[in-house]
C-alpha cells in the first residue's frame, strides 16, 4: 500500500489526491525534510529514501526545486500534525487504485502527478 493524500489545494481550488511533500528548511538536506514532511502530515515513518531526482518547477523562472523521493517499508509511529490550513485525509492505496485516480482525473496538482511518474516504474 501507497501513503497517499486526499486534501484541497488553493491552487487548483479543488480537492485532488496526492502525497507527502513540502519545503525544505533553510540548511535542511532534501532527504531529511522528504522524512520530517512524511511523518508530520502522515505519521508514517519512512524505512528507507530512494532518490528520484531533483527538477526544477519553472525552466524560465525556476520557481522551485523539487527534490522527488520513494519512501519505502512505511510504518505508523504516531499522528499527523494537525494545521487549520492544511487537513488531508490519508489514503492507503494500491498502485493499481493511484493509476486509476490518475486516468480518471483525481490528481490536481503536478508535482504530484510527476513523483508518480518517477516512482510507478520502481514498484513494478
Amino acid at each position: 500500500e501507497i501513503v497517499t493524500l486526499w486534501e484541497y489545494k488553493h491552487g487548483a481550488r479543488r480537492f485532488g489526491l496526492g502525497f507527502p511533500a513540502g519545503f525544505v528548511e533553510i540548511d535542511e538536506a532534501p532527504d531529511h525534510a522528504c522524512g520530517r514532511e512524511l511523518t508530520e502530515e502522515t505519521g508514517y515513518r519512512a524505512g528507507g529514501l530512494e532518490p528520484l531526482g531533483s527538477y526544477v518547477d519553472n525552466g524560465n523562472q525556476r520557481g522551485s526545486l523539487g527534490h522527488y523521493f520513494l519512501a519505502r517499508d512505511c510504518v505508523r509511529v504516531g499522528e499527523p500534525l494537525v494545521d487549520d490550513l492544511e487537513v488531508a485525509e490519508i489514503r492507503l492505496l494500491l498502485p493499481d487504485a493511484i493509476d486509476r485516480a490518475l486516468a480518471e482525473g483525481q490528481f490536481s496538482v503536478i508535482h504530484h502527478v510527476a513523483a508518480w511518474a518517477l516512482a510507478r516504474p520502481r514498484l513494478i
